[in-house]
């Protein structure tokens, strides 16, 4: 009975997975051999043991094979895990980049429905059918599982989904209903931010920081460096880069000074800090971040999977 499905919507980033509100885990994994010291985020599938969140993973587009299908089922199994469930039909809900909805939505509802699913996840089984897999534009998903939170005054504007590969932007335009011809992805994701900061910290210092350590300097309030100097050298790098952004938005024909500017995704807060820092005044005007910015995606892919399958399409 339909009732009885469980609504999983999965953001497969290169990043992270996300998944519901709160399952957050980096977008990587590695197999181990022989007797496993924990079952602590052990995964055991087709007869392999994989260690989730370890290793990520390179970037690649279309990520309907085995590995990301394993990131899948680990976000099913903490989803499950919540409501005490080991067994039972899934409907999934995932997403895709603006750019490459067209020809990645087939391919994912194609390759992520599967019956018969036997594995276990932190030394519990579970059995599972993914009896159907809806695929929806990134950003957008996001944008309506906010819809409620805009008013009449959002009559007109952008919204920017900051993620880790890609920078999606899509205007908003009458009765809010996103133009599409106005859609474009950009490689302005936050990972393109730290390799860019990685190469002008070693370029200008000779000193190499890990990914890790780079990504805790953006977020952190507080230096994680003995050096002031390698903050002020990522503090000036992360200026340029958003502006660079921004002027790029711009050549592509958004209007970033006139209209509101709503951002999402795990590099929104990143972002609009660098906008109240005054950083941008001659690219940027009005800015916001929307509610649930990191999960706003996997929150509107489970949304609208539901919508979905509860009228039968």
């Amino acid at each position: 009975m339909k009732e009885q499905v469980e609504f999983i919507g999965i953001d497969k980033g290169n990043g992270y997975i996300k998944a519901g509100s709160e399952i957050i885990f980096p977008a990587g994994l590695s197999v181990t051999e022989g007797e496993p010291l924990s079952n602590y985020r052990l995964l055991k599938y087709n007869g392999k043991q994989y260690n989730i969140g370890d290793s990520r993973l390179k970037f690649t587009k279309d990520k309907a094979n085995e590995a990301f299908l394993v990131l899948a089922l680990a976000a099913i199994a903490m989803r499950l895990e919540k409501v005490n469930k080991q067994k039972g039909d899934v409907v999934l809900g995932l997403g895709a980049p603006i750019s490459d909805y067209g020809f990645l939505k087939n391919t994912y509802t194609n390759y992520f429905t599967k019956n018969n699913l036997n594995f276990a996840f932190n030394g519990k089984k579970y059995e599972i059918d993914i009896k159907k897999v809806y695929c929806f534009p990134q950003g957008i998903a996001g944008f309506l599982h906010n819809y409620h939170n805009f008013g009449s005054e959002y009559s007109y504007f952008n919204l920017l989904d900051f993620g880790n590969i890609t920078l999606d932007a899509v205007t908003i335009g009458k009765d809010k209903k996103p133009i599409l011809d106005s859609a474009i992805s950009l490689e302005y994701g936050m990972t393109s931010l730290v390799k860019r900061i990685q190469k002008k910290v070693n370029h200008t210092l000779g000193i190499s920081l890990a990914e890790e350590q780079v990504e805790l300097a953006l977020t952190e309030k507080t230096s994680v460096f003995f050096n002031e100097r390698i903050q002020e050298i990522i503090e000036e790098a992360k200026k340029d880069f958003i502006e660079d952004s921004f002027k790029e938005l711009h050549e592509n024909g958004f209007k970033l000074q006139g209209s509101i500017n709503v951002l999402m995704g795990g590099g929104a807060k990143i972002v609009n800090a660098s906008i109240d820092a005054n950083n941008h005044q001659k690219t940027i005007g009005y800015a916001e971040v929307m509610p649930d910015e990191q999960f706003a995606n996997s929150l509107g892919f489970e949304k609208l999977a539901k919508q979905a399958y509860l009228q039968g399409r």
